[in-house]
């Protein structure tokens, strides 16, 4: 019998365009060398190089979460001191303005954008080689009192904001002397003392009179008194607050509490393992002390010392930094970026500056030439000093009048960057001000109300009129000043911020072994940062004890790509970016690389 036909098997339809492509994929995906991305990590210099989770190299910008981020140059505010500065102070009067201070040698000077001003008293000061200044505010009930100490000279005192001179704060029959100053609720204390009947008393903390900073003689009925803790060595520094006090010495740290009676203030060793071996670097923010210790850097919270360098900067500062040298470390907080700043000189005589992120416990450096670090704030301006910052211009004018109200309208050349309701200035040639806001911007002129009687007094009174203009308007608070700024004193003796153009920066990764066990060739990179001039180079080796060589620095090319061909068993990366780019952050870099064999 003839058999059963066999049913054609229908063809296998051809691949459609989707499918082809992802075959072709997913073979490059297993030939082609892959993206692999790595984090610019926290700066942990301390670390090894070899599988350093974070950043070798973190210079010139400011740590934050996941990413750095520029560090602006510094930029002046001000005219310079005659000398070097050695401290500086914000003061606060009654009326809330706000007023920047700041010392040298010889000097101490009021520091604002309409210049600066000596303050000093008859025959200026005599500050010790060894010595600065630090100050203290002491509100009272008509003033503000401006305390300043330099152990040389007698304490000076000066009402915040006024027209007059520092001069001798004491009046009472006891005169101390002292390096170091703070407030205790409402008592001026001072720390590290010489008098005319004891002499030098290093370990000494002694306090006024209550709610008298002008009185330091100890009485059981002003209580004012003093205390000895010689264990501890030298007092290096005291830190003030409303409800207690921290003494930091060379060997501990105590709290002073307030408990009246015949004791006045208890006092409590709350870390005797360490305390500071270098004064200016103890500075206080909020509930936080911090404080660089002969281990390295701690804050302590008023019951106990915590660590925040181990294992990431203390031992590269210690290896850095001479001892010898502490009257040149300053130390500042940044509010804005939340990072508390220590300057010092570095190895070489380089001035190092360490960050540290205290919201992201992450920290940076930075290499600025600069005198101290300071805390400042915009300052309040009279009526003359807004002559500084106002757009200042004489115009011709043209004098017409409204006939419905009877007000005078001058018109005026347009200046740029004047807008409708701008608080304006008017003075007239009679020296007249009026402060008003624009009325109207024209193609060619603006005009503005300045509501004079009549246009007869108007044509006599004004030919030619001068226009400060003002955003806010001099209500505003802004003109009080009492933002508080991070800055620092430059090497021209000059008040300055870190807002100029930014400073060229430099990132480097740990050393990695791309694919373990095995050479790698590493052929492009992708700088994950979003501006500014970007350059990117490699080093490699295949042993640990083979020098680090970086190859030359490659420019990013029109896909955000550096090309580089480096094959090695390890490998960095280092990206810069170069001076006044603009650029918000640095994450990591990506690099592509490729496995080539075990030798």
């Amino acid at each position: 019998l003839p058999s059963a036909p066999v049913p054609a098997v229908p063809a296998k339809p051809a691949p459609g365009l989707h499918a082809r492509m992802a075959e072709i994929y997913g073979i490059l995906q297993q030939t082609s060398p892959k993206w692999l991305p790595i984090p610019f990590g926290d700066w942990m210099p301390d670390l090894p190089d070899l599988f350093n989770p974070g950043a070798t190299v973190a210079k010139n910008v400011i740590p934050a979460a996941r990413s750095y981020r520029p560090l602006g140059a510094l930029q002046t505010t001000t005219d310079a001191l005659d000398g070097a500065a050695l401290g500086a102070a914000i003061g606060r009067d009654k009326s809330g303005s706000y007023y920047n201070y700041a010392g040298d040698a010889a000097k101490l000077y009021e520091v604002g954008a309409a210049g600066v001003t000596d303050k000093s008293k008859g025959g200026g000061y005599s500050t010790g080689s060894d010595d600065v200044w630090e100050f203290q505010l002491f509100d009272q009930a008509q003033v503000t009192r401006l305390i300043a100490t330099n152990f040389t000279d007698p304490v000076q005192g000066i009402d915040v904001g006024s027209a007059g001179l520092f001069a001798d704060q004491f009046t009472s029959t006891l005169k101390p002397k002292a390096r170091h100053i703070a407030a205790v609720r409402e008592f001026l204390v001072l720390g590290n003392t010489n008098d005319a009947t004891d002499g030098d008393v290093p370990y000494r903390t002694w306090w006024s009179g209550y709610k008298d900073p002008l009185d330091m003689d100890p009485d059981a009925q002003t209580q004012s008194d003093f205390e000895d803790r010689p264990t501890a060595g030298d007092v290096q520094r005291v830190v003030g607050g409303v409800e207690y006090g921290l003494i930091f010495q060379q060997q501990g740290i105590t709290r002073m509490s307030y408990s009246g009676g015949d004791t006045i203030f208890q006092f409590d060793s709350i870390d005797r393992k360490r305390g500071t071996p270098i004064p200016n670097s103890v500075i206080g923010h909020g509930r936080r002390v911090y404080f660089i210790s002969e281990e390295g850097f701690f804050f302590t919270d008023g019951t106990q010392s915590h660590p925040i360098g181990a294992n990431q900067v203390d031992k590269t500062f210690w290896k850095q930094f001479d001892v010898n040298n502490r009257k040149s470390v300053s130390s500042a907080i940044d509010p804005l970026n939340k990072l508390v700043a220590w300057a010092f000189p570095g190895s070489g005589g380089v001035l190092k500056i360490y960050f540290y992120d205290w919201q992201d416990r992450r920290w940076s450096e930075a290499e600025v030439d600069l005198e101290i670090l300071v805390n400042s704030t915009s300052e309040a301006f009279t009526l003359e000093g807004l002559d500084a910052v106002a757009l200042d211009s004489g115009y011709d004018t043209t004098i017409s009048v409204n006939e419905a109200s009877g007000q005078t309208i001058i018109s005026v050349t347009t200046v740029s960057g004047i807008s409708v309701n701008d608080t304006v200035r008017i003075t007239l040639n009679d020296a007249t001000i009026h402060q008003t806001n624009v009325d109207a911007v024209g193609a060619s002129d603006i005009t503005i109300d300045v509501g004079l009687p009549s246009a007869a007094d108007a044509g006599n009174r004004v030919v030619r009129t001068t226009i400060d203009v003002l955003t806010p308007g001099l209500d505003s608070a802004q003109w009080r000043g009492g933002d508080l700024l991070f800055g620092a004193f430059d090497t021209a003796h000059k008040l300055a911020n870190f807002d100029g153009a930014n400073l060229a920066a430099t990132i480097e990764t740990g050393e990695i072994e791309l694919n373990p066990g095995f050479l790698s060739k590493l052929v492009k990179a992708r700088p994950l940062i979003d501006g500014g001039t970007i350059t990117a180079q490699v080093a490699g080796r295949n042993r640990l004890i083979d020098a680090v060589v970086f190859d030359a620095a490659e420019n990013l090319d029109a896909i955000g790509e550096v090309g580089m061909l480096n094959e090695s068993r390890y490998h960095r990366l280092r990206a810069k970016v170069a001076a006044g780019g603009t650029w918000q952050h640095a994450q990591g870099i990506q690099v592509q690389a490729s496995s080539m064999g075990t030798r």
